[in-house]
């Protein structure tokens, strides 16, 4: 995914925190459990490609 606007803090299961700025570019692998959250006034606005069909679910459960 690329952010195209915004600032975006982004987490994915076992990886240290990071938080993208706009142009910031970020690869999780299919399946890995991740969680975004974008940060101050400005909304984030994201590009995201997909090699495969897209098999996502949106879960509560807290990324570890």
């Amino acid at each position: 995914m690329i952010l195209v606007s915004g600032r975006l803090r982004v987490r994915y299961q076992g990886a240290k925190e990071r938080t993208l700025a706009a142009g910031h570019y970020a690869f999780g692998p299919p399946g890995l459990p991740h969680e975004g959250k974008c940060l101050g006034p400005q909304r984030c606005t994201l590009f995201i490609a997909f090699e495969a069909p897209v098999d996502a679910e949106a879960t509560k459960a807290p990324i570890k």
